[in-house]
């Protein structure tokens, strides 16, 4: 059972901003801790501006793409998009693509994860000569890939990288221009930005200077919403600016295919983060999972629906081959954990086998690696025998910091403090382990116990209602940075209806004093039917959400910990 710790928040300026707003007091706490002071700021919180988004042009290397760019145009110079496998690139691709067909001679190619691995390669360059490219645009990869660079240059390809990754302490890459706002040069106010948000950056700045029609270029927001779902990136800020446009006209002006999409999966609308980040996400990273990565492109930029409903099959095929797959690695990974306990005493999840399929191995680790509150590592052998796999860390840890002082053993890496990737030589695996723990081991907590529930308001359960959740669905999109707020009520109880699905879930209805009756689902808390039944006092801590069957919606707490 985790401990709940009640977040903290300044009480006086929740007070001023409960006589400005005339609003209940909780909402103005949960406002106060989102960073939320005053009436402007209010104002700006829940209705995101789109004048407010930061100029493209504060992006240091701006200035040298679009000139490179305006050139390209002059001389109509062909053009090789290439994007990282995963949502991320691939919605930045979509969006260059969008703005530069019949305006460019266009190709496109994205990596197979098993045979070139994540980045810019030198299959990628010398795939863009074939194809007689001048230009390449590398988008969400290229900060650390200097052999291809390197390549191209020598070919005479210029590059343009836009990347948001950590680029390498001693090397600054090589390329025609460079946007990444980790750049030590670059002031940009939003580090956090998505390649996807940089590549509709590049569209704005280009659409100006071009003088282009503005109207296709704010559609193209709802990619980097879904971009910013994929990489779960913290929505505050610019990033929230980004996420309410880029779902808002997802839901008014969504692309055909996304709503074909949306619909097969039964997704509810208004379309949200989580359905974004549940639904479409792994839908579109399965291709790069369990195949080739361009199979997602293929299907996003086909023509002709023929064509389309052919790729989009394939997409599903992807996504049930992936679910089982993670799966079987998973039952793996809880055998391996049981028969060695020595794990329960280290301070990283540090397991390889040479059968497990590389695609699945990130969202593994990153399930893991929350499971037991400690950086995760899996790894799979590739096609060349190498060791290949993905990193992750729970919020609050660094992995790559110390993944780059082991760097020297390693082949290839890269990727975020959190959430990496690293390819190895199979002999150097029992050294990199030892050297990657003995690095942890003095920053990281050695002990299993999970995190601790961050409550951001004790409720007195009678609140909950349509009017109350008319206000506090206001707070969305939610995710990283701006979770949908943990409540806590005390002394509940059972009213007597509370019943159990399929020996597993609960589905409750639990009252507060004389207080009508309130529904919700409790996801595996069938070992505390027992006591609930009892009809004795408890508390619960909770989220509130709309809850979406068969064309109808209704409002519910979903339990997420209890204490009798």
């Amino acid at each position: 059972m985790k401990a709940w710790k009640l977040r903290s928040f300044n009480s006086t300026t929740a007070q001023q901003l409960q006589e400005a707003l005339k609003v209940h007091p909780v909402f103005c706490q949960l406002l106060v801790q989102r960073e939320v002071h005053n009436f402007e700021e209010a104002k700006a919180f829940f209705r995101p501006n789109l004048a407010h988004l930061h100029a493209p042009n504060l992006l240091a290397g701006l200035p040298a793409a679009l000139a490179r760019l305006g050139q390209a145009l002059a001389r109509g110079e062909k053009t090789l998009l290439f994007a990282d496998y995963d949502v991320d690139g691939l919605s930045a691709l979509l969006i260059l693509h969008r703005i530069l067909d019949q305006k460019l001679p266009l190709d496109y190619l994205l990596p197979d994860r098993f045979e070139q691995g994540y980045g810019l390669s030198v299959y990628a360059v010398e795939f863009a000569q074939a194809v007689n490219c001048s230009l390449i645009i590398a988008l969400d990869c290229g900060s650390r890939d200097h052999k291809a660079l390197a390549l191209a240059k020598k070919l005479g390809i210029d590059v343009i990288i836009v990347d948001h990754h950590e680029l390498a302490r001693q090397q600054q890459p090589k390329a025609a221009a460079l946007i990444n706002p980790k750049q030590a040069n670059c002031n940009y106010p939003n580090p956090e930005i998505t390649a996807a948000g940089l590549a509709f950056k590049l569209a704005q700045a280009l659409v100006e200077q071009e003088n282009w029609p503005e109207a296709p270029l704010w559609p193209l927001l709802q990619w980097v919403a879904l971009s910013l779902a994929a990489d779960q990136a913290p929505l505050t800020g610019e990033n929230r600016i980004l996420a309410h446009h880029g779902l808002r006209f997802l839901e008014e002006e969504g692309e055909e295919i996304l709503r074909q999409i949306q619909q097969r999966l039964d997704r509810p609308r208004p379309y949200n983060m989580q359905a974004l980040y549940f639904g479409l996400v792994p839908l579109l990273n399965a291709p790069g999972r369990m195949g080739h990565a361009q199979t997602a492109a293929d299907c996003l930029l086909a023509k002709g629906e023929k064509a389309q409903k052919k790729k989009l099959e394939l997409l599903f095929l992807h996504n049930q081959a992936r679910k089982r797959a993670q799966e079987e690695v998973y039952r793996d990974i809880q055998r391996i954990l049981q028969e060695q306990g020595q794990w329960m005493e280290r301070s990283l999840l540090f397991l390889a086998q040479p059968h497990w399929p590389l695609g699945v191995l990130g969202i593994l680790a990153s399930r893991l690696s929350k499971e037991w509150g400690r950086p995760c590592l899996l790894l799979g052998q590739n096609k060349a025998g190498d060791w290949q796999g993905s990193g992750r860390c729970p919020e609050g840890q660094e992995l790559l910091p110390a993944v780059e002082v082991c760097s020297a053993q390693l082949l290839q890496y890269g990727g975020h403090s959190r959430a990496l990737g690293l390819q190895l030589k199979k002999e150097e695996l029992a050294a990199f382990e030892v050297a990657l723990e003995a690095q942890l081991y003095q920053q990281l907590s050695r002990g299993p116990e999970p995190e601790a529930i961050v409550i951001d308001a004790q409720l007195d359960f009678s609140l909950i209602g349509p009017k109350f959740w008319k206000l506090l669905k206001q707070f969305a999109p939610f995710g990283p940075g701006n979770p949908n707020p943990y409540f806590m009520s005390k002394n509940l109880c059972d009213s007597g209806y509370s019943k159990a699905i399929n020996q597993k879930h609960l589905r409750l209805f639990l009252r507060q004093g004389q207080g009508s009756p309130q529904e919700g689902i409790a996801y595996n808390f069938m070992e505390h039917f027992e006591q609930i039944k009892s009809r004795k006092p408890f508390h619960l801590c909770y989220q509130l959400e709309e809850h979406f069957y068969r064309g109808r919606r209704k409002l519910q707490f979903v339990a997420r910990d209890i204490k009798f």
